[in-house]
């Protein structure tokens, strides 16, 4: 049963932007998906699942920052626009294909010239742009998320540490060893393993 606007903006309110909700409404109300608010996922922050025999579902992670949440709900509606408008079920273009890109990229300049976001969104997502695909990229757009997102006082991103310096991160003790690009190389103190973490990581400093 699809939902009036008013339930609609009851149940969603909490999680996007207020300034957005009406696009959000819009989709929603004329495409033919189910959005699911989910649990935190450690391995994801949103989904998309299309079923045989019922609606495809649009899924988004409910502990993210209200922008990161619409950001990562255009990146899952351009999966459901790549499956509803030119494949359906059986064809399966890649994930991330040029497919995708299009509709992303469509699905954010429409964002970006329509809703009144703040200047610093607004920058970090024009900046991506035009490097969809870079890893850089996107760690700059999570730094700017990570603006938005509640801080506890140990909290602060990997990049501020120096050398020599322990901090927790993912239920794990690690010491910052040395900068590789836009990454920090640390050594876990439980299994002596050295590994790559990116710089804008927000890690529990244990001074």
């Amino acid at each position: 049963m699809q939902l009036s606007k008013e339930e609609f903006i009851k149940k969603v309110s909490p999680y996007f932007p207020a300034e957005a909700i009406d696009f959000v409404y819009h989709s929603f109300s004329k495409e033919n998906y189910n959005l699911k608010i989910s649990p935190p996922r450690k391995t994801k922050h949103g989904c998309f699942i299309r079923y045989q025999k019922d609606r495809p579902q649009i899924s988004v992670n409910c502990d993210l920052c209200s922008y990161e949440f619409l950001f990562v709900f255009l990146h899952e509606l351009a999966h459901y626009q790549v499956y509803n408008k030119r494949y359906g079920l059986f064809i399966k273009p890649k994930p991330h294909g040029p497919e995708w890109q299009k509709e992303f990229k469509e699905l954010l300049t429409e964002v970006v010239q329509t809703i009144a976001l703040p200047e610093d969104i607004k920058t970090a997502w024009k900046k991506y742009l035009t490097h969809i695909t870079s890893t850089r990229a996107k760690e700059e757009l999570d730094g700017c998320f990570a603006a938005y997102r509640p801080n506890s006082e140990n909290e602060c991103f990997l990049k501020l540490l120096k050398p020599g310096e322990e901090f927790a991160f993912m239920g794990n003790i690690y010491r910052f060893e040395r900068f590789a690009r836009t990454r920090v190389l640390c050594l876990n103190m439980s299994n002596k393993k050295k590994y790559l973490i990116s710089g804008i990581a927000k890690v529990e400093t244990l001074r």
